[in-house]
């Protein structure tokens, strides 16, 4: 997403990343409810996967909407993708520092 951003303004390299970026966020709905079965187990996969579609969606509904004040407010969409990168970066490492050690003490298979 850094390079996307970095490329805005040619044309052909921010159309081949953009492809890119999205490729990568469309994993979600295919790799979550997997990751969440085989890290607490088939019990209350149901239950459990409610809960994190739900705060997709409550992601979803106030994402917009914060992101266009902050566009407001600055005048421009680098803030906004600049917090974005940041909170890629951050769910990066969590998943390295919290779910990874959480799976092995959890792993069902």
């Amino acid at each position: 997403m850094l390079a996307w951003l970095n490329f805005r303004t040619d044309p052909v390299l921010f159309i081949l990343l953009s492809g890119v970026v999205f490729f990568g966020w469309g994993e979600i709905f295919s790799l979550f409810p997997s990751t969440l079965t085989d890290t607490f187990g088939e019990r209350h996969a149901s239950a459990n996967y409610g809960f994190l579609y739900m705060a997709q969606g409550v992601g979803s509904v106030l994402g917009g909407p914060l992101a266009a004040q902050l566009h407001e407010m600055t005048g421009s969409w680098l803030p906004v993708f600049d917090i974005v990168i940041v909170l890629d970066l951050l769910a990066a490492f969590l998943a390295l520092m919290v779910l990874k050690p959480l799976r092995k003490k959890y792993k069902y298979f």
